[in-house]
């Protein structure tokens, strides 16, 4: 990697991880703090002037575009600008898909300055980085298939599409709001969360509101069938 300090725009809907991102950049004499804005469409718009040369990047901004949508768009305008995506969605459903995507890094919002250091420098210098743990999980998932009967598990089998459905659930918007923020029909949304029902074996929409709720809030589902059961 190059000495030249380097450029990194930071792409986050919460005001308090996009200071403390400021606040980390702003001690690393290597890094410098190009610009930072709540959704995608604002980064877009920064970017083809800019040039930064790293963007950090959230997963889901409320009631706008995903982070998939952003690296499309980021990737029409050819422009080569690596992305970390820094959230907190486990990992284990989320990371390989935004690598997939076009992303050149995952790192969880739960990670210390260390490793957010490690997976900065690694991702300028044109590597690929993942934590450690989830590294050994991706070669054990090619070494060996194992089953995934864990509903937990299962959310890896839904599409990015009805990843994002799914977690828009969770956030407690109705199938009307998550078509105005997908930009989707009611129809469509509607599909979507019969499919994702059906993959998750969720036999109402009480059932799989709980669960989206647990699942984004709790970092996976954790008793739910007793909360439907209760509520």
């Amino acid at each position: 990697m190059s000495h030249r300090t380097k450029l990194v725009a930071i792409v986050d809907g919460t005001p308090m991880i996009r200071h403390g991102l400021r606040s980390f950049l702003q001690s690393h004499p290597d890094l410098r703090h190009a610009f930072d804005v709540d959704t995608p469409s604002q980064a877009l718009e920064k970017i083809a002037r800019q040039k930064p040369d790293l963007i950090i990047c959230d997963v889901h901004f409320p009631r706008t575009e995903g982070v998939f949508e952003f690296i499309r768009e980021l990737r029409s305008l050819e422009l080569d600008i690596p992305v970390l995506v820094f959230s907190q969605f486990n990992e284990r459903v989320i990371a390989t898909r935004v690598l997939q995507a076009g992303a050149q890094g995952y790192l969880m919002k739960s990670a210390s300055e260390k490793e957010l250091e490690s997976a900065i420098h690694r991702v300028l210098s044109g590597r690929v980085y993942l934590s450690g743990e989830m590294t050994e999980r991706t070669i054990a998932t090619l070494s060996e298939a194992s089953p995934r009967t864990h509903r937990g598990d299962r959310v890896r089998d839904l599409t990015n599409r009805e990843l994002e459905v799914l977690d828009l659930v969770g956030a407690g918007m109705a199938s009307k709001e998550i078509a105005e923020a997908l930009r989707i029909s009611l129809k469509t949304v509607e599909s979507h969360r019969s499919h994702i029902r059906a993959k998750l074996a969720l036999d109402n929409s009480a059932e799989l509101i709980c669960f989206a709720s647990q699942w984004r809030n709790l970092d996976g589902p954790r008793d739910w069938q007793k909360t439907v059961v209760s509520a």
